[in-house]
């Protein structure tokens, strides 16, 4: 008797299935000429003209700009790279070379993006805004700008679709289990007033009904 191999066809996951799975948040762009918005799956993402997530429509992006870090437990990190143009998160100037958490502001709420929410984090280069870039194109003192919304995708920094920690707590609600008595106790506590109130209407419906006619008498 012979030997043979017995080869089983091996199916791995979907390039886009490992993506989805490992994608830990998107990069919303505010500025419409800065293309569609860019998944975040790597550790580390450099948004610069050289880096991961460029933005050609902002000539003054430097080469390496920022620097995003997610570590093993799930914070996000943003690290100001440039030494000539500048960095802003949640409208505040980074230092250069110091790494800052990212999360969400509830100051943003004036600036945010349709759709998206209202405390999410926001990146700017050069420009703490939309709105300051934008007013900066007008005066030709810019000749491009770019800017993000930060949209978690981990529960862990923000509720998956952009809500914070008190909207998650508010989805969450109808988890609460009920008593052991399935809320009779709650049920019968209730002031009988209540049931009066409610019957009430009914009976004046009753009493505005006509009066229906009798059968004659048998013979």
């Amino acid at each position: 008797a012979g030997w043979f191999l017995l080869a089983l066809p091996v199916h791995s996951m979907p390039k886009r299935d490992r993506e989805q799975d490992d994608r830990w948040g998107v990069l919303v762009p505010h500025n419409p000429l800065c293309g569609a918005p860019v998944p975040l799956c790597s550790p580390t993402v450099v948004i610069g003209r050289e880096g991961d997530v460029t933005a050609p429509c902002n000539p003054h992006l430097s080469r390496q700009h920022i620097r995003l870090e997610r570590d093993a437990a799930g914070a996000v990190y943003a690290t100001h790279l440039s030494a000539t143009n500048r960095t802003y998160l949640n409208g505040r100037q980074l230092a250069r070379d110091v790494a800052v958490r990212v999360e969400p502001d509830q100051g943003n709420a004036p600036f945010s993006l349709p759709g998206e929410a209202a405390d999410a984090p926001l990146l700017f280069a050069s420009w703490r805004n939309a709105e300051e870039a934008r007013a900066a194109l007008a005066d030709e003192h810019v000749r491009g700008w770019c800017g993000w919304t930060l949209r978690f995708d981990d529960s862990g920094q923000e509720t998956r679709g952009g809500g914070s920690a008190a909207a998650a707590a508010k989805k969450m609600a109808w988890l609460v289990p009920l008593p052991a008595d399935g809320g009779r106790a709650a049920a019968a506590a209730e002031p009988a007033g209540g049931a009066e109130a409610e019957a009430e209407p009914k009976q004046q419906i009753a009493s505005r009904a006509p009066p229906q006619p009798q059968p004659p008498p048998l013979q």
